[in-house]
């Protein structure tokens, strides 16, 4: 174990100066999880394994946890939306609400005006 937190500690003192949001290389990655999934075997804690190989206790755990429980990339997707649904539901003026997905909610926009809006957006 200890042979693999010192190949993960080189792989991490080989990218340099690098910022917070810096990608980290695969290989790198690749390293310090050998190490990372061998240390939590033998319960060495997340403080250890952080000091051990120079990364924030966060992104490792964030690197040990699945691909699938990742949060999914957002993207704006079209849409068609039909006059009479707007009218139908009841909104002043046959106004429509625009609610993102982060939870910004914009009400009382016309149709074109919501087109152009999530066109800018885009």
């Amino acid at each position: 174990m200890e042979e693999l937190a010192k190949q993960a500690r080189a792989a991490v003192e080989q990218l340099g100066t690098r910022g917070r949001t810096t990608r980290i290389p695969d290989e790198v990655r690749q390293a310090v999880m050998a190490y990372v999934t061998e240390a939590r075997a033998h319960d060495v804690s997340w403080d250890d394994i952080s000091r051990a190989v120079g990364l924030s206790k966060s992104a490792l755990a964030r690197w040990q946890r699945p691909r699938h429980r990742r949060r999914p990339q957002r993207t704006i997707v079209p849409v068609a939306v039909e006059q009479d649904a707007v009218e139908a539901a009841g909104t002043p003026g046959g106004t429509i609400v625009v609610t993102t997905p982060s939870g910004y909610r914009i009400e009382g926009l016309r149709v074109d005006e919501a087109a152009a809006l999530l066109r800018t957006l885009s």
